[in-house]
């Protein structure tokens, strides 16, 4: 999905630990998932082409579907910001697969599809993976994406992600399980374009009256365990934090 929307969060192991793991490390381990893969293009569109690069979006969807159906993507989609920032993208594009490969055949299959003859503002991508996410199969056209950048403090990674396991997961996947979140993931950078550390959970809803219910369940945690905000806070450099705001054009997943 998007910058993440899309996916991953990896945890690398310097040592064999010979004894039996702890409660902590078996707290991190249960949350791990098979490593997912997710390619993010950004661009930044004049808004007298809007209509045009979205067509040109849709003309795609019949290679990905097939993609799809063949097993190299899991899962495609785009979207355009909703809350639109200084000097960034108006709309993001993302296909997500089990491999590296997939993504870069991927992205032969695509070769060419994009508008070239559109000024575009900026542009830009991103490949990410994860081993934390959750959400149900399904296409839909319509729907928000919210993306949250955190990135924690020197030394504090593997608090910050033991924290989100414990507390922010569980969270999202009864939303997921209620219909309230269509998905969601905790995404790293593969590839680091830029400094390296920040982490991205991506999640998407169905609709704008599921947006109240996310935040809802954010203030619902904080006053259910009121120590979690303060412990959270401060493993991250709450000053590095970031929100976006996204509307879906479409999505698919299997």
């Amino acid at each position: 999905m998007i910058k993440s929307m899309l996916c991953a969060f990896l945890l690398s192991v310097s040592m064999l630990i010979v004894s039996a793991p702890n409660a902590h490390a078996q707290q991190a381990e249960a949350s791990k998932q098979p490593r997912i893969y997710t390619y993010v293009s950004f661009f930044g569109v004049p808004r007298a082409d809007w209509a045009r690069f979205e067509a040109g979006e849709v003309q795609q969807r019949k290679t990905f579907d097939g993609l799809v159906a063949d097993g190299t993507l899991l899962g495609y989609g785009d979207a355009a910001m909703e809350v639109h920032e200084v000097n960034s993208p108006t709309h993001v594009s993302w296909f997500t697969s089990s491999s590296v490969s997939g993504l870069m055949k991927t992205l032969a299959a695509i070769h060419g599809a994009v508008a070239s003859d559109i000024a575009y503002t900026m542009h830009a991508d991103s490949i990410t993976m994860s081993t934390m996410y959750g959400g149900k199969p399904g296409s839909a056209d319509g729907g928000f994406i919210v993306v949250q950048n955190w990135t924690p403090k020197p030394g504090r990674s593997e608090e910050f992600y033991d924290l989100f396991a414990k507390y922010r997961k569980p969270s999202l996947d009864a939303g997921v399980a209620n219909g309230a979140i269509s998905g969601y993931s905790l995404d790293e950078d593969l590839i680091h374009s830029e400094a390296p550390g920040t982490y991205t959970l991506v999640v998407t809803v169905p609709n704008a009256a599921a947006l109240d219910k996310f935040y809802a369940e954010i203030d619902a945690l904080h006053t259910q365990h009121p120590l979690f905000g303060v412990a959270y806070d401060a493993t991250v450099d709450t000053s590095a934090h970031r929100d976006h705001l996204l509307r879906v054009l479409h999505s698919s997943s299997k």
